[in-house]
């Protein structure tokens, strides 16, 4: 009884924040019953990310804050507004006709149950003005690092002793990259003297309860199928859960119920974690550091027979030598986006004075080995050491440093990387250890750097510096063992 009395209580309190006429207009529409549902999404849209309130003033909404909210609920998606840049409202029910039928409001159709079901989202289109979405603004390092200490490690803080057990899980049916993630954090945990060991969904049923479970990207754990069925949520109660994903996407927001409920949750942007901490997570910055003698991201002396590498000659495929004698120039390779497509075709005459190799693939469901996916781990680290520069894109406005390519793709396989401006962190820095450079001056950086002494001289200068800094000094065993020692 006291636990209903505060449900009821938490949900009048919401409607009491969403403002008077918001709690009017939906208690005269259907009394209590209606203005508790208008507390219920209003719930889920806040706690989920998908509700910008700025953004949604800048495109013609309400003024920010919880009015904002309010009139999107109420008034915003009958007018097909969106409520942030990540969510279409129109081509949500579009494309789904019986969540237009039933009236139910479709972000949080979505958040409820639709993301379940395995149904997708669209990005908002441009606003009516035709103006530009605007990039959230990005946390300094000095900010984000002060955010993450005020997290408490509390008694559900995961603490493993010498020698304990781990067992790190990915789905099987997830993206490649993550199973890469996976291989490299049980390396560090061996490193840092644990004994972790790797596996997937189906490990889960012979693992002693002891057993401590890390599991890398919560949102294809708990949610792809395998033989008809999901891991239960359950699981994440005693997991420490790897966040791969930027929060801005519907990928994140698929494995939020389960990073609700982890005792720990490591995130490997700086930016990310501190953002989860303001959530109420228990959260921290994993960076994915150096593992000495780590084969998998080792040399590979010869490119495998793939579909996607017919058009690379003999001696490329079996190609070793110094770095100025790599015979890719610039190697790209990541999920397509709209924005990706439009910059490579801005760069289009330029790029074509260089060897370039660009792989870009659907983002519309995992990509997996003998399935979707153009590339395996061979061919894509394989390119990596045969190329000068790695080239790093965000796929969308908002800014991040994508650390699987940056440092594992390009910094460990001894490439320069350059990218467009990054969310800062303390490990690597532009002009020291990777270059940055505004879109509209990249084609410019790129010549120069492979094209003139003076700038094959900073190339390689820069990448011989990051190499030696992720050995020396970003380590992941150091890390792991900050974090659970």
């Amino acid at each position: 009884m006291l636990k209903r009395l505060r449900g009821w209580w938490g949900r009048f309190r919401l409607i009491c924040e969403l403002g008077p006429r918001a709690w009017w207009r939906e208690w005269r529409r259907g009394g209590w019953p209606a203005a508790f549902l208008l507390a219920e999404e209003a719930r889920w849209l806040r706690t989920s990310g998908l509700f910008q309130a700025s953004w949604y003033a800048d495109q013609g909404g309400e003024s920010t804050g919880y009015w904002a909210l309010s009139h999107y609920l109420q008034i915003g998606w009958r007018e097909g507004r969106d409520p942030g840049p990540d969510f279409s409202t129109r081509l949500y029910l579009d494309h789904y006709p019986d969540v237009r039928a039933a009236g139910i409001h479709p972000a949080y159709h979505y958040l409820r149950w639709g993301q379940h079901e395995g149904r997708r989202t669209w990005p908002s289109s441009p606003s009516r003005g035709g103006g530009q979405q605007k990039a959230r603004p990005v946390l300094t390092v000095e900010a984000a690092q002060e955010r993450l200490a005020r997290v408490e490690r509390g008694p559900r803080w995961p603490r493993l002793a010498p020698g304990s057990e781990v067992l790190v899980l990915c789905h099987s049916q997830g993206n490649l990259f993550m199973g890469e993630i996976a291989d490299l954090l049980c390396a560090g945990l061996v490193e840092a003297g644990w004994q972790a060991r790797r596996g997937d969904e189906s490990s889960l049923e012979g693992a002693p309860f002891g057993v401590q479970l890390m599991v890398v990207a919560p949102h294809e754990f708990f949610l792809l199928q395998r033989e008809g069925r999901r891991v239960p949520l359950e699981c994440a109660d005693r997991a420490i859960l790897c966040n791969v994903e930027q929060l801005h996407t519907s990928w994140f927001r698929q494995g939020l119920d389960a990073l609700r409920r982890a005792p720990l949750v490591v995130d490997i942007c700086l930016q990310s974690a501190a953002t989860l901490v303001d959530r109420g997570l228990p959260a921290a910055f994993l960076p994915l550091g150096h593992v000495a003698n780590y084969a998998a991201l080792g040399t590979r002396a010869r490119l495998p027979r793939l579909p996607a590498l017919d058009g690379l000659e003999e001696e490329i495929r079996g190609w070793a030598g110094e770095w100025a004698d790599r015979p890719l120039d610039i190697f790209f390779i990541g999920h397509k986006s709209g924005r990706r497509s439009e910059i490579f075709e801005r760069l289009s005459e330029r790029l074509a004075r260089w060897r370039c190799h660009l792989v870009l693939s659907e983002a519309d469901r995992p990509l997996v080995i003998g399935q979707n996916a153009r590339l395996d781990t061979d061919a894509s680290l394989g390119l990596a050491q045969r190329s000068k520069i790695i080239l790093n894109l965000h796929q969308t406005e908002e800014t991040f440093f994508e650390w699987h390519r940056i440092v594992c793709q390009g910094i460990w396989q001894g490439a320069l990387v350059v990218s467009e401006p990054c969310a800062p962190q303390p490990y690597f820095l532009p002009g020291q250890h990777y270059i940055e450079a505004p879109l509209r001056e990249m084609a410019d950086v790129l010549d120069w750097l492979l094209g003139e002494a003076g700038g094959r001289e900073t190339a390689e200068r820069i990448r011989v510096q990051a190499l030696a800094r992720l050995r020396q000094e970003v380590v992941l065993s150091r890390f792991l063992q900050g974090l659970l020692a």
